[in-house]
């Protein structure tokens, strides 16, 4: 999977900076983010029969960075270039911002369900040239084209928003 780990629910803190959920070891980065809060960030949008859709973190970000930095992954996109890391925690901030909206929008992480790997993102949110609609999305890592992962995750999603 991308990033090595799986992602660790358990330990999630709020940034002090951005104010969107993490994790990490260190116990001083811990600002008082209370159960409630942590199980609201990490509880998934929904599952399908093979995946898990949650919310991204700032941990996320890593495994983002390694999905564009594959060339084929990025081909058709822009020509095959990487998102350097510091540019994908800033789409975060943006990616994750309609989360609690009326009508939620965003990107979401997708998770393998029998492994927690991560397998890329799906998006919901209004059309660029047509903003009255919406638009659904979806990058996924190699190792997982070719599974229909990416319209098991599609399907479901417009059933979830529906």
């Amino acid at each position: 999977g991308l990033g090595g780990v799986a992602p660790d629910r358990r330990r999630v803190f709020r940034d002090p900076i951005l104010g969107w959920p993490y994790r990490h070891d260190s116990p001083a980065r811990h600002t008082g983010i209370g159960p409630t809060e942590i199980e609201t960030a990490m509880k998934p949008l929904f599952e399908t029969a093979r995946t898990v859709v949650r919310r991204l973190i700032l941990d996320d970000a890593p495994r983002l960075v390694a999905l564009d930095s594959d060339p084929e992954v990025m081909r058709y996109i822009n020509g095959g270039l990487a998102t350097p890391l510091h540019v994908m925690e800033k789409k975060l901030v943006d990616w994750t911002s309609g989360y609690d909206a009326p009508k939620p929008h965003g990107f979401w992480a997708i998770d393998l369900k029998s492994t927690n790997e991560f397998v890329g993102w799906v998006h919901l949110r209004p059309d660029r040239l047509q903003p009255e609609f919406d638009e659904l999305g979806y990058r996924l890592a190699q190792a997982f084209w070719g599974m229909g992962l990416a319209t098991e995750v599609a399907r479901a999603m417009v059933e979830h928003t529906m």
